[in-house]
């Protein structure tokens, strides 16, 4: 493996990955307006979850499913156009696969913004369409449904697919994949901590009692079904959090 071209792939992917897509399609919406946290109602409580993320959820909640796809799937393209080359220029090398992890990292901590970014689900889901459809497929319905029947948890179903791609890496056999898998598990598990804590809040104080409530509130079109907000109704957007509402 070539240093100076692994090194290339890797400050390629994580300078695109860091467009934020989100923060340029509300300034085209509103430009007055600064995108930034959320408050999402927990249904039938006083409570609020605060969502912090800046990424296509936020687009969807504030402006509809059809900016939070057109946005995931940007986020999706500044991720699968880079794998894509790589992977024809040097089909032999794992450089492509270099390239889609930091993609993933960029967005989380995109260095134009602050290093405050999404949870890099979109460019993983762009960069495996390129290197492993078959896997991204089996991995999304195998976490859905362990998330949804197994767990019974509506954050397990949107986010077990990530941790089942080590195992499915691992089955593959191919060290670079398993690299990959383990990078963008610890990129998505650290970027997710903020929600995590909400979430635990919400759990220890018995606001989320069932699989309906939390889906109620969580409903923010994660892994492959961000794309099938299409075929759903569409959903009233959030507003943004005045302190009264924390």
């Amino acid at each position: 493996m070539n240093l100076a071209v692994a090194l290339s792939a890797a400050l390629i992917g994580y300078l695109l990955g860091a467009i934020s897509f989100a923060r340029l399609i509300a300034r085209h919406l509103a430009p007055d307006k600064t995108l930034g946290a959320i408050a999402v109602p927990v249904p039938d409580t006083q409570e609020h979850y605060i969502f912090r993320s800046i990424s296509a959820t936020t687009i969807r909640m504030q402006y509809g499913p059809k900016y939070g796809c057109l946005t995931s799937v940007l986020d999706m393209l500044k991720a699968l156009i880079p794998t894509a080359l790589f992977r024809l220029a040097y089909p032999d090398a794992p450089y492509y696969w270099i390239v889609a992890a930091a993609a993933v990292i960029g967005h989380n901590w995109p260095i134009y913004y602050r290093f405050q970014g999404g949870r890099g689900q979109s460019p993983m889901l762009g960069g495996l369409l390129v290197i492993d459809p078959i896997g991204l497929l089996v991995t999304n319905l195998i976490g859905l449904l362990v998330g949804q029947y197994v767990i019974r948890r509506a954050v397990a179903a949107g986010s077990v697919w990530v941790i089942l791609l080590i195992p499915w890496m691992m089955w593959r056999g191919e060290p670079a994949g398993i690299a990959y898998a383990v990078i963008v598990n610890v990129a998505f598990w650290i970027a997710m901590l903020p929600e995590l804590r909400e979430y635990w809040r919400l759990q220890r104080q018995g606001d989320l009692t069932d699989i309906q409530r939390e889906t109620e509130m969580w409903d923010m079109g994660r892994g492959m079904g961000r794309l099938g907000d299409l075929l759903m109704g569409r959903r009233k957007p959030i507003e943004r959090p005045d302190k009264s509402s924390r």
